[in-house]
């Protein structure tokens, strides 16, 4: 029987003091003061902000700008950025409390790009930022970043962005994560599939240690085997109440489950 090679996300929900809040994009707050029907949802925990990363009010605009998409990786929606008139686009911000050393960012995304005026394909991005204090000069050093660029892709993929530091004996203290539809500040010149927008929808974002083929947690380690394995997987370690996926190579999440006990067999 041919052997499959999975690749393991391990999703734990104590990775930072305060957590990667609503990483899942599942929590929206209805709007009733709005006065479009279109801009009825706000997404919780995070900042709505214009393409310079200022943060500006919530207009949560129906198929343009920022909007709760009910097409999702897993649950019931998923965070939709857009390039949605020439110039402007949106930017989603995070910002935490953080006490340990991610090694990546990690999760989901599909994007449907345009054509800028400057004749070339847009481009997602996705950055994470480890942030201290610096109590000597009194000021916020950056220990340690990711950023990854995100091409078109039709169906949810998995990305993976890692994290380098400066110095590996800090602890960061902050965290903060933007997904931008575009990383360019070029007008859009041209069309792709007949839309002037790019389109970027992410879901399921999770910080982790990588080792090989799986993904950990630090502080919480986990065995599994057989890897390859052609039926089924056990699982042991600090997993209970933890959230598993398994992905094949194709980056499709072929089984999802919630751990019931730190042993587990699938």
């Amino acid at each position: 029987m041919k052997k499959i090679i999975f690749f393991i996300l391990l999703t734990l929900s104590n990775i930072c003091s305060g957590q990667l809040l609503n990483s899942s994009f599942e929590n929206w707050t209805f709007n009733t003061d709005a006065s479009l029907s279109s801009q009825k949802w706000i997404l919780n925990d995070w900042l709505h902000c214009d393409k310079n990363g200022d943060q500006v009010p919530n207009p949560i605009i129906s198929l343009f700008g920022t909007y709760k998409d009910s097409i999702a990786q897993s649950g019931s929606s998923a965070l939709t950025l857009s390039r949605w008139y020439n110039y402007t686009y949106d930017i989603a911000k995070f910002k935490n409390k953080c006490d340990i050393n991610p090694t990546s960012l990690n999760g989901f995304y599909k994007y449907s790009e345009s054509i800028l005026s400057i004749g070339i394909t847009d481009t997602a991005q996705i950055s994470v930022y480890l942030t201290k204090f610096n109590s000597i000069n009194q000021i916020i050093d950056t220990i340690g970043s990711g950023k990854i660029d995100l091409a078109a892709v039709n169906n949810f993929t998995v990305f993976d962005c890692p994290i380098l530091y400066s110095q590996e004996n800090l602890i960061p203290d902050s965290i903060i994560i933007v997904i931008q539809p575009s990383k360019f500040k070029f007008g859009v010149g041209g069309c792709i599939n007949d839309a002037w927008c790019s389109y970027l929808t992410v879901d399921d974002i999770n910080l982790s240690v990588s080792t090989g083929t799986a993904q950990v947690i630090r502080q919480s380690p986990f065995l599994f085997y057989p890897n390859p394995a052609s039926s089924s997987i056990s699982i042991s370690g600090e997993i209970d109440n933890k959230k598993m996926k398994i992905i094949n190579t194709l980056g499709e999440a072929v089984f999802v489950k919630v751990a019931a006990s730190n042993n587990e067999i699938i």
